[in-house]
């Protein structure tokens, strides 16, 4: 009887609500940063189909889990560092609504992911809905400043061919095997750039009679505006080069 008496007692029940709230695995503080790459993963199958937010930083765009787990090419596959500083290789998102702005974004900026937990080949991911970033004055066009890098180029050549974009680079060396071997233009020469991100861009080509000699001339790490068109030559798609600005 005074059992029964005990557990009916307004402040035992209130403590024992509070114990819990303490000792669940996704407490309510935790839920001001949002989930954690260690909560998705020992946590999975409790958050399945749930909706999340997760605050982190940008570690890489890398579509390696597109690949092998997810198998769909509709999306984008990113890592992120969580806010206790882990990384968490398994987000995605659409990659015509944010392949382009992941892409535009630099290593460490922050943003804020809501999205559904799903289970993928035995693997808890992170299908995101929505990606919150921190948009400078200007928005998106002042982030567009330094054109398309590699990446663009390589994930969103189908969308880009034929279009004039501009790229921001450095000189990494002047070379024609891709002349050779995929253009198969000898007018043309062939260098290779480093984008404004700082990955290595092999497939840019420029007039020979107007730019080879220009291009030999510059030494490894000189910056250069590149302005051209976006092809497809041989499978892979290439930066046809009109005007170089040093």
């Amino acid at each position: 009887m005074e059992t029964q008496k005990a557990h009916r007692n307004p402040l035992i029940m209130l403590l024992i609500a509070v114990i819990g709230m303490v000792f669940s695995p996704i407490s309510v503080r935790a839920q001001d940063e949002g989930v954690t790459a260690k909560e998705i993963q020992t946590f999975g199958e409790e958050l399945q189909g749930e909706k999340v937010k997760m605050t982190a930083t940008l570690h890489e765009v890398d579509d390696q889990w597109v690949r092998l787990k997810l198998k769909d090419d509709r999306f984008v596959g990113f890592f992120v560092h969580d806010s206790k500083g882990d990384l968490f290789q398994y987000a995605f998102a659409s990659k015509e609504k944010y392949g382009r702005t992941l892409l535009q974004m630099s290593r460490g900026e922050p943003m804020l992911l809501t999205g559904t937990v799903r289970s993928v080949g035995g693997t808890y991911v992170l299908l995101v809905d929505s990606i919150t970033t921190r948009v400078p004055p200007g928005g998106e066009d002042e982030q567009r400043g330094e054109g398309v890098t590699a990446k663009e180029i390589q994930t969103f050549g189908e969308e880009l061919q034929g279009e004039k974009v501009k790229m921001t680079a450095t000189l990494h060396e002047v070379d024609d095997q891709w002349v050779r071997l995929k253009l198969k233009d000898d007018r043309f020469v062939g260098f290779f750039v480093h984008d404004s991100k700082g990955d290595l861009f092999q497939y840019a080509f420029a007039s020979k009679e107007k730019y080879g000699r220009t291009l030999l001339q510059m030494s490894r790490g000189e910056p250069m505006l590149l302005t051209g068109t976006v092809r497809s030559v041989g499978g892979t798609y290439v930066l046809l080069v009109d005007d170089i600005q040093r």
